[in-house]
C-alpha cells in the first residue's frame, strides 16, 4: 500500500494514521480506506464522502465470533449462510471505517433487516455498500454522506 501511496501522491504526501487508526495522506484533502487480505491490498479513494472498504475470506473463525459482532436480530438474519456471514462482517467492517466515529465498536453498526440492501441510514449517516466478489473473497465498499432528518432519532434505518 505505501509503494501505492507514494505512486498515486509522491513522497511528500506520506501516509499518516489518526490517533483512532484511521488511515489518512498528509498534504491532501482526500478520503482513504485500507484493507488487506486473501491475499490482496486494497487502497479506496474518494475526493469527497467519507468511504471504508473491507476484503475478506471467509473463516470458520467467524461462526464463533458472530455473536459478539452481530445483534441477536441480525444473527437470524446473517448466520444462515456462510456467504451471508461474510457479508455481515465485511460490512460492519467498512461502514466502521466510513463512519470515523471515535469510540463506536463494531457491534454497534446496525446492518439492515434485507441484506440486498445497499442504501441505509446509520448514525444519522446515509450509507451506501458495494460489493463484489474476488476469487473466495468478498469486498464491501461503504460510502457515508450527510442525511438530514426531520426526526431526531433516525438511525440505523432502512432506507
Amino acid at each position: 500500500v505505501a509503494r501505492i501511496v507514494r505512486h498515486l501522491w509522491g513522497d511528500e504526501n506520506l501516509l499518516r494514521h489518526t490517533p483512532d487508526g484511521a488511515p489518512y495522506i498528509a498534504n491532501s484533502d482526500q478520503q482513504i480506506s485500507i484493507s488487506h487480505g486473501g491475499g490482496y491490498a486494497l487502497l479506496a479513494v474518494s475526493d469527497s464522502q467519507p468511504i471504508g472498504i473491507d476484503i475478506e475470506c471467509y473463516r470458520p473463525q467467524l461462526k464463533r465470533v458472530a455473536p459478539k459482532f452481530l445483534s441477536s436480530a441480525e444473527l437470524e438474519i446473517y448466520r444462515q449462510s456462510e456467504s451471508l456471514l461474510l457479508q455481515a462482517w465485511t460490512s460492519k467492517e467498512a461502514i466502521f471505517k466510513a463512519l470515523g466515529i471515535s469510540g463506536l465498536t463494531i457491534s454497534e453498526i446496525i446492518l439492515p433487516k434485507n441484506p440486498d440492501t445497499t442504501k441505509y441510514i446509520s448514525h444519522s449517516k446515509e450509507i451506501t455498500l458495494h460489493r463484489h466478489i474476488l476469487n473466495d473473497s468478498m469486498i464491501t465498499l461503504a460510502v457515508a454522506t450527510q442525511h438530514v432528518s426531520d426526526k431526531p432519532n433516525y438511525c440505523n434505518t432502512q432506507l
